[in-house]
């Protein structure tokens, strides 16, 4: 899966313990660029405002997979090696 042109693109790895450890900074970044950001480190897309989240998770009809978020296992294992490292 690969970004469509006109969708902006993150390039920061927002599973790094630094960007774990201090999300805020990135959180602003996210949500200047766009409704919607393609996450290159992790292949997916985000939703870093409130609107957006908000219309989506509302709308189960278009916005359906039939399977988890491909980030979810990702996101655990840099939580759990943060946790781990401290």
């Amino acid at each position: 899966m690969g970004r469509p042109a006109d969708v902006p693109a993150y390039e920061p790895d927002l599973y790094s313990r630094q960007a774990i450890v201090a999300p805020y900074p990135h959180h602003a970044r996210l949500r200047r660029l766009g409704p919607v950001v393609w996450l290159t480190k992790q292949r997916v897309y985000a939703l870093p405002r409130y609107a957006e989240c908000k219309a989506v998770l509302r709308d189960d009809t278009t916005f359906i997979s039939g399977e988890r978020s491909r980030a979810e296992p990702d996101l655990q294992q840099a939580v759990s090696r943060h946790n781990t490292q401290q």
